[in-house]
């Protein structure tokens, strides 16, 4: 994106991808922090990750809703479907160090796992805290891009 404007305005990249969610979906996407989601579906406050939501190591996601952004991400991310024999990988530019996790209560076929520059809500705080958010002068522009690989699971377990 460019800043097409005539001053400097901040700026950051999200992509949001939907991926199916069956009994078995492992998610592997290692980070080092989390935000918990208060009223308006907003972000809350930034903490340590508790068990049920530490994918740095391939785990279900929880049985619950999920509408929170991790941060620390390296960019690495891969999700596996057992039962359909077969699995994404993840690879995320540098710029995008967190990601959204999105799993609504109810029918739960499906989830978003979004590669992000910055934190949700963060134009808000912006002047204390870029939150991720890059100023980008007249003219200057931002890029950021990320790539899906699928692979046949089943050929490595049988």
């Amino acid at each position: 994106m460019t800043n097409t404007g005539r001053i400097d305005l901040p700026f950051g990249i999200g992509f949001h991808p939907f991926f199916p969610l069956t009994p078995q979906t492992t998610l592997l996407a290692p980070a080092t922090a989390w935000w918990t989601e208060r009223d308006a579906h907003l972000p809350g406050s930034r903490g340590a990750l508790v068990s049920d939501v530490d994918f740095s190591t391939a785990r279900r996601l929880p049985d619950r809703r999920l509408n929170n952004c991790f941060e620390g991400w390296n960019g690495s991310a891969r999700i596996v479907w057992p039962e359909r024999h077969f699995g994404v990988d993840i690879a995320a530019d540098s710029m995008l160090d967190r990601y959204m996790l999105f799993a609504p209560n109810g029918k739960r076929d499906f989830f978003c796992l979004e590669p992000m520059s910055h934190s949700p809500n963060a134009l808000q705080h912006f002047e204390t805290e870029p939150m991720g958010l890059a100023l980008l002068s007249p003219g200057d522009s931002l890029r950021a891009g990320f790539a899906m690989t699928v692979f046949d699971w089943s050929a490595a377990h049988g």
